[in-house]
């Protein structure tokens, strides 16, 4: 979604700022950080020791924001991709974009390495929980099996931890039925 554009020398519209979304982690704004890009039409810069745009991510309710500020209109598969974000989303998004930068894999990672050396990840995880504003509970179970769940996850949001007895983990995100 275009957000701001500028005329090159020849009379294209160039986006100077733009929201995409390349189906990983996080949504890309992109702004034009070189107004004189021979590559865009807009001067003699060859850009050669810089990057015409500058990169930043963000999550799906920061474009949210931005989208009811600006007061652009989106394609409907932007509008479906940008509707269709669950909670799991939202925090995976979070881990990615505004916290360190992980893949639900290496999140997964982390915790199993933690168990194997005898420290406990959950604490450190109910904070970034927290800090992402997504309301979940994190809980602990062992030997996962399908079809079981802890009790206690009827009622809330949760992320389970499952550890089997190699101290493998795995996340999985449980939305209570309505």
């Amino acid at each position: 979604m275009i957000l701001k554009t500028i005329k090159n020398q020849w009379g294209q519209e160039i986006p100077t700022e733009d929201i995409q979304w390349d189906g990983g982690p996080a949504w890309v704004r992109r702004t034009l950080t070189c107004h004189s890009s021979e590559l865009l039409g807009l001067g003699t810069c060859a850009c050669v020791s810089h990057n015409p745009y500058h990169y930043e991510d963000l999550t799906s309710s920061e474009v949210r924001e931005i989208i009811s500020k600006e007061i652009i209109s989106l394609t409907e598969e932007e509008e479906r991709i940008l509707s269709s974000r669950s909670w799991q989303d939202e925090f995976l998004e979070f881990l990615w974009v505004k916290c360190c930068q992980l893949t639900q894999e290496e999140v997964e990672d982390w915790l199993s390495l933690s168990y194997r050396i005898g420290n406990n990840p959950l604490p450190a995880l109910r904070k970034k929980v927290k800090e992402s504003g997504v309301e979940a509970d994190v809980v602990y179970a062992s030997e996962p099996d399908q079809g079981s769940r802890p009790n206690y996850c009827s009622e809330k949001k949760t992320i389970i931890v499952w550890v089997d007895n190699d101290r493998d983990a795995s996340l999985e995100f449980y939305t209570p039925q309505e």
